[in-house]
């Protein structure tokens, strides 16, 4: 495999290029590598095997939002987010990560936290002779 590019689009860039065709797409992107790297753009598409993208405005679930720090807020605070609610509800999505926020990545690895701590909470109960 070779190098993988990803681009994030927010705000009005991002509704533009959510109602692009894929072909459309993939053009502006091809020209904006091509700038960057100095490259043609004949020799970039020769070597772009596949575009993936999402349409994450119209996905029924997250009708494109995403968590953003707010002005005068710190982004270690994020970590507030993560922690628990007691011993029964446990936080995750990508407003708890301080490292990728706003990404699904961020959103996964937190997720992989979260399980991690619902299955240390359980063995805790399980020690103390049972759920409570």
């Amino acid at each position: 495999a070779g190098p993988v590019a990803v681009a994030f689009f927010s705000c009005s860039s991002a509704r533009r290029v959510e109602h692009l065709s894929d072909e459309s797409l993939r053009a502006r992107l091809l020209r904006i590598l091509a700038e960057t790297f100095d490259s043609s753009v004949k020799d970039l598409e020769a070597s772009l095997l596949e575009l993936k993208r999402s349409r994450w405005e119209a996905d029924e679930f997250s009708r494109g939002s995403y968590s953003y720090l707010p002005c005068g807020v710190a982004p270690w605070q994020r970590a507030s987010l993560a922690e628990p609610h007691g011993e029964r509800v446990i936080f995750a999505g990508e407003h708890c990560r301080n490292d990728y926020p706003s990404t699904l990545h961020g959103a996964y690895l937190s997720g992989c936290r979260a399980a991690e701590d619902a299955i240390q909470l359980c063995m805790r109960s399980a020690d103390a002779g049972g759920y409570r």
